[in-house]
């Protein structure tokens, strides 16, 4: 683990930290620890996050498709750059949990392209179901 891992598992606790201190849990290392242990989308944002430093050419809308990418598990699409769909199908290929999450990333060539990949999504799920 490197120190910028190190900080952001520190940020990430505290942030755990605080939310179930709102919800009126008290919290233990053991607790949180356990919260992060079984979060896909903690691990996933991790992964990713380690997969775009490896890359030399690193922008800042990493950090926001970090974010978002996550939430790939609880949403029908994510829209992320080329570099990070490619992250996901890598990162989906190696691990089998985080495949779906590659298939949910949406790379498309502008943001006038959205409404129309997402009624296509929409409609794809609603004929599986």
């Amino acid at each position: 683990m490197t120190v910028g891992e190190f900080g952001e598992l520190c940020a990430k606790t505290n942030q755990i930290r605080s939310l179930l201190k709102k919800v009126g849990i008290e919290s233990s290392v053991e607790h949180i620890a356990s919260i992060l242990n079984h979060s896909k989308s903690h691990e996933l944002e991790w992964l990713l996050r380690r997969a775009q430093r490896k890359h030399p050419k690193t922008t800042g809308s990493n950090l926001g498709d970090a974010h978002i990418a996550s939430m790939a598990f609880y949403l029908d699409a994510i829209h992320v750059d080329k570099r990070t769909a490619g992250f996901l199908t890598e990162i989906g290929r190696k691990n089998p949990v985080f495949k779906e999450c590659s298939t949910k990333a949406l790379s498309l060539g502008n943001y006038k392209m959205i409404p129309h990949a997402l009624d296509r999504v929409l409609e794809s799920k609603s004929q599986s179901t």
